[in-house]
């Protein structure tokens, strides 16, 4: 009998569970519906439109080691790709500048080629700059994954704060789990060799040889649970 009442619970209690996850899920999904066109600045029937006649089904257009992040929309009714990344503000020109290569600007915002679409849309944060892509443009999606594209690295979006921090919080603890955290995870740790290198360059005039490699190169590497696991 106890056994019975205990499984009885159990059935409550999980279909409780099913029952909230589904409330969230329809939340989160009446979010996005209003989110979406405030975003791009177009209605969410004129974005259906706009990608009913994508010629392929997106929903396999990943990115190489998950980086930048990709989604595809087809629970909005979007044949297309959501493509989100921060990107260091010195980089937005030739960003745009790819973007502009053989397609022609419908509007501010909107390219188009051969029945391809892509919308953008940014906003600053942190020094760098948050890009979202809305598209089912395959050829351009592949051409954004394999990028140099980057967001500005710690000792640029949070020099303030020095690199000597036993613990973040706040804005910066958020900034570096989801902005840096993913694209530095994304490199190979040779690609992290030269990337170190290259910045050290930019660096040298106004941070010590001691806070670089004590400080700034010690914190991004231990961030790393691969050169945690093996650090050289």
């Amino acid at each position: 009998m106890k056994l019975g009442m205990l499984s009885l619970v159990r059935m409550i209690e999980e279909f409780g569970l099913r029952m909230q996850e589904r409330r969230l899920a329809r939340l989160i999904r009446r979010q996005r519906l209003h989110a979406l066109p405030q975003v791009f600045g177009e209605s969410l029937a004129a974005l259906q439109a706009v990608f009913a006649d994508t010629p392929v089904d997106l929903r396999g257009a990943n990115s190489p080691n998950g980086y930048p992040a990709k989604e595809h929309l087809g629970e909005l009714g979007l044949n297309a790709i959501l493509l989100t990344q921060n990107i260091e503000i010195n980089q937005f020109p030739q960003y745009l500048k790819m973007l502009g290569g053989g397609r022609d600007q419908v509007a501010n915002h909107h390219y188009e080629s051969d029945g391809l679409h892509t919308f953008i849309a940014y906003d600053d944060e942190c020094g760098g700059r948050n890009v979202r892509l809305l598209s089912n443009d395959v050829e351009l999606l592949a051409k954004v994954s394999t990028s140099t594209f980057h967001p500005p690295p710690p000792w640029i979006a949070w020099y303030e704060l020095g690199p000597y921090r036993p613990a973040l919080q706040g804005n910066a603890e958020h900034w570096f789990c989801h902005v840096w955290d993913p694209f530095w995870e994304s490199l190979s740790l040779e690609a992290q060799d030269k990337f170190i290198e290259a910045s050290r360059l930019r660096t040298q005039a106004h941070i010590s040889n001691e806070d670089w490699e004590e400080g700034w190169v010690y914190l991004v590497r231990m961030r790393d649970p691969r050169y945690r696991a093996n650090p050289s």
